[in-house]
């Protein structure tokens, strides 16, 4: 997870294209809201509201599972103004970071999708929030979702707000 949110922090500072830091959209993000998500099951509803931006997760339809166990669920840590969120989709690692503050990707641009050693990863903009998607393999070539673009942007189009609040 280290590595992840590394990986994060860089696609803030070097994403193309850039904007300056805009205000979150909590009025969007309060009207996307919904129940319907894979939740976090190591954290209680409280965690997810502490979260200084909306906090995306996958919707429940996605069949998100806890890393390991195979539960339905997502692994949930928060700090204040970042989060992050890990779970399996099709037996494939993936993880979900957002953070309210840096510079973003221009609002309504497509993801910026990328490879990696071990995936792929997706930078986007989101009610003014930035937010990455990694997708972790142990053998990316031996899974054609590992490197095909379509499936972490199939990822991207599950997330649904689940949480966050304006502080």
């Amino acid at each position: 997870m280290k590595l992840g949110v590394i990986a994060f922090l860089a696609a803030l500072l070097f994403a193309a294209p850039a904007s300056a830091q805009a205000e979150i959209d909590w009025t969007a993000a309060r009207r996307d809201q919904t129940t319907a998500v894979a939740w976090p099951v190591n954290r209680d509803r409280a965690a997810l509201d502490s979260v200084r931006l909306p906090v995306l997760l996958p919707a429940a339809s996605a069949g998100a599972t806890v890393p390991g166990r195979g539960d339905p669920g997502v692994l949930f840590f928060a700090r204040g103004d970042s989060y992050v969120a890990s779970c399996e989709m099709s037996g494939i690692s993936i993880e979900i970071a957002g953070m309210s503050r840096g510079r973003f990707a221009v609002p309504g641009s497509a993801p910026d999708v990328t490879r990696n050693a071990t995936g792929m990863e997706a930078n986007f903009s989101r009610y003014g929030a930035g937010y990455t998607v990694t997708v972790a393999c142990s053998d990316p070539r031996a899974r054609r979702e590992c490197t095909d673009a379509g499936f972490i942007r199939g990822v991207i189009n599950s997330l649904r707000v689940a949480g966050g609040s304006p502080g």
